[in-house]
């Protein structure tokens, strides 16, 4: 008994000594997205795009296409942020997040082709050593046929977009 009471002590004080729970490291994560977003604004970072998503119309609608923006540090030598954009089917965004090059956070968004402001879904995942801490997700009206838009690993999909920045060449 005497040896359990002392793990179960050791692990809480261990958690109150390092500071970092998990509504902290949540706090923290937002704090450095919305830093990290208004920094896009800047001429701290560079902005590389690559893809275009055309203009031409067809049918009412505007044609499809993809494009993928890269922010770094002003060397390339850090990323900050990967968003992938694509209009194949409804407007898919997805936005991952980096830190030291560990995921810290994506958003996936889904919206309307028709009326942009209109989100028809929204996932925010929170991670911590690239375990997700906190996942929140909002299904407007999003269509069943429109699911597999959203169903992947969205961790798996960020590191995938880091690789091919690093290595140097774009995929979808």
């Amino acid at each position: 008994m005497r040896f359990i009471l002392i793990i179960y002590f050791g692990l809480f004080i261990g958690e109150r000594v390092s500071g970092q729970t998990v509504d902290n490291s949540i706090g923290n994560i937002k704090t450095y997205v919305k830093t990290t977003d208004s920094l896009t604004k800047t001429r701290y970072v560079s902005s590389m795009s690559e893809g275009s998503i055309k203009s031409t119309k067809k049918r009412g609608r505007e044609g499809r296409g993809f494009s993928r923006t890269t922010v770094t540090s002003v060397d390339s030598d850090t990323v900050y942020l990967i968003r992938q954009h694509d209009n194949l089917e409804k407007n898919l965004t997805q936005s991952y997040y980096f830190k030291s090059d560990k995921l810290v956070f994506c958003r996936i968004e889904v919206q309307d082709d028709d009326n942009v402001n209109a989100t028809l879904f929204r996932q925010e995942e929170y991670y911590k050593d690239d375990k997700v801490i906190l996942s929140t997700v909002d299904k407007n009206e999003l269509k069943k046929k429109y699911k597999r838009r959203t169903d992947f690993d969205h961790m798996a999909n960020g590191y995938y977009y880091l690789k091919d920045y690093k290595n140097g060449r774009p995929s979808n």
